[in-house]
């Protein structure tokens, strides 16, 4: 999947998790994750966000695209650009790779399922309820999604919204 899933949605909520994870989520119910799986001998960032990731928030996006540059050498190195254009700002998250030029140093863009707490996660095995049930995640050998659906759940249980 590529960026360009974003044209047409409006970004209600973006955000910066890690220096190799943003987290995009459109009114339509639908989230995204870009994000670098580090491997062993590369390193995958963000290194710089031209504008204000609030600025794509409530506006459709009209564009979104990606443009990379590399460079060789005894070290390999890759730019990757990614632009979100909406009608009020267009912001360019620039990430940087580098490596020994066999590990990669590219950036994934996935759709994040959202996990049923009821239903037993396809990688774990777990049903996310349980966690929250026992919140104790250290305790369990669970993926990082179901970690944010436990942790979500009891938030939202131990700080209720008030009207």
């Amino acid at each position: 999947m590529n960026i360009d899933a974003l044209r047409g949605k409006t970004i209600t909520e973006c955000y910066k998790t890690s220096d190799d994870e943003i987290i995009f989520v459109c009114d339509d119910g639908s989230k995204y994750k870009q994000y670098h799986c580090q491997d062993c001998c590369e390193s995958v960032a963000v290194e710089d966000i031209s504008g204000e990731l609030s600025d794509l928030l409530g506006t459709p996006v009209l564009d979104a695209f990606e443009k990379s540059s590399s460079a060789g050498g005894m070290r390999s190195g890759t730019w990757t650009f990614y632009t979100i254009v909406t009608m009020k700002h267009a912001v360019t998250i620039r990430w940087f790779g580098s490596s020994n030029g066999y590990y990669s140093e590219s950036v994934d863009f996935i759709e994040v399922t959202p996990v049923k707490p009821e239903i037993p996660c396809e990688r774990c095995k777990i049903k996310a309820q349980e966690v929250v049930l026992k919140f104790d995640t250290a305790e369990w050998n669970i993926c990082e999604d179901c970690k944010e659906i436990a942790f979500a759940v009891f938030n939202a249980y131990m700080y209720p919204k008030k009207n």
